[in-house]
């Protein structure tokens, strides 16, 4: 019983030790993939944070632009609107003189 008592404890033993090298390499492989997949993921958010900030950029620019464009073209339209409808005045105000003119 003694050597059987014995030999099922060292059994006991190398197979803890083993079990706690495998738990340890386990482990420390488990650590290295976490790690791994925390700088990818790191990696990944950064790219698609730089990607966003440059969406957003491109889009307020695009924005800016159309704005800009649809401002001179607003811009552009009221001249005309005014310059004709200065003309008109005046062709308006002719004629009304002409006419009182000729009245008179």
């Amino acid at each position: 019983m003694t050597d059987f008592v014995l030999a099922l404890n060292w059994d006991m033993t190398d197979f803890v030790s083993a079990l706690n090298l495998e738990m340890t390499d386990f482990v420390r492989a488990l650590n290295w993939d976490m790690t791994f997949f925390v700088w990818v993921l790191n990696w990944d958010l950064t790219d698609f944070v730089r990607a966003l900030k440059w969406d957003r950029t491109d889009f307020a620019w695009a924005l800016n632009w159309d704005r800009t464009d649809f401002v001179w073209a607003l811009n552009l339209d009221w001249t005309d609107f005014v310059w004709a409808l200065i003309w008109d005045m005046t062709d308006f105000v002719w004629a009304l003189n002409w006419a009182m003119t000729d009245f008179v």
